[in-house]
């Protein structure tokens, strides 16, 4: 029995594998596997994709400028940022290559169906850059104010963002022990942990309803804990709090994140993440070549 209600994008996902109850918890977290997965969050019982799914994408928004990767980095960067690199670098080598055009669509990758229906998209596109490695949450709301807010926010749920300030055992952030143990939760057990936009569901602390995911949300899509330690433990911090858990800046070339198939998030860079409420009506069926779009009325 599909859960959702039909037409809705949370039936039309389920239903390509199946009856609900065909769908499992995944119990290794480090077991190289494709498929989609259930999980309790905070709103009840959650669907995520893992491993390198074929029918996750979803495009939403238009790029209002030229975007070219930087010869052999692939940093996406405007044409005049990339020559002057090419150009202060002197190395006949490094090219700038054209790889989007203004008014070319903007892709996103459904990283899972929340408890509550709603939908969760990380971007699989160009990164937002952060001031050196430090967590920006106002890098991610100038991308929404940018991209989304005009057209498509009437389209966009709250949803919870989790900062897990909770203390382990051995006295590090659990969300530290979790990856470290190959547990990873979808639940944020303290309300103010919980950054949202509106009280009803944290703690309303959000100016838009874009966030990152959290270090337990990226093993979980299939991220190895080694990566995790290095990008996120590391380079995932703020000036004005602790947010181990609150945000994926980078992956290793060796093992980059499978559900997110741009070029690699490089250091200092964050991947800008939103919710689609339940009810958008939509064409598509996820595929590649026929991504999810949701109906602009």
């Amino acid at each position: 029995i599909n859960p959702y209600k039909e037409g809705t994008l949370a039936y039309d996902i389920l239903s390509n594998y199946g009856e609900k109850s065909a769908i499992s918890e995944l119990t290794d977290f480090s077991a190289e596997v494709t498929g989609i997965y259930k999980a309790d969050d905070d709103l009840g019982t959650s669907y995520y994709f893992r491993g390198a799914p074929t029918n996750n994408y979803v495009k939403l928004g238009k790029l209002d400028t030229d975007i070219y990767l930087l010869g052999s980095n692939d940093v996406g960067t405007s044409l005049e940022y990339c020559r002057a690199y090419v150009d202060a670098m002197m190395d006949e080598f490094e090219t700038c290559v054209p790889d989007a055009l203004a008014g070319d669509p903007m892709y996103w990758r459904i990283v899972r169906i929340n408890g509550d229906g709603t939908i969760r998209l990380s971007y699989d596109g160009l990164r937002v850059s952060t001031a050196g490695n430090q967590f920006n949450q106002e890098s991610l709301y100038e991308f929404y104010n940018h991209y989304l807010k005009v057209n498509y926010e009437d389209y966009i749920a709250d949803g919870i963002f989790c900062d897990d300030k909770t203390l382990g055992k051995q006295g590090v952030f659990a969300s530290v022990e979790r990856v470290y143990n190959l547990a990873p939760t979808l639940k944020c057990s303290n309300k103010a942990d919980r950054f949202t936009t509106t009280e009803a569901l944290g703690n309303g602390q959000l100016s838009a309803p874009i966030g990152t995911l959290t270090t337990d949300e990226a093993l979980m899509i299939s991220v190895t804990s080694n990566d995790l330690g290095y990008f996120s433990f590391n380079h995932c911090e703020s000036t004005d709090n602790d947010m181990f858990n609150y945000c994926l800046l980078g992956q290793s070339s060796t093992n980059p994140v499978k559900v997110l198939t741009y070029a690699e998030p490089q250091y200092g860079d964050i991947i800008p993440v939103i919710n689609l409420k339940a009810d958008v009506k939509f064409t598509g069926d996820g595929s590649y070549e026929t991504p999810y779009e949701i109906v602009i009325e």
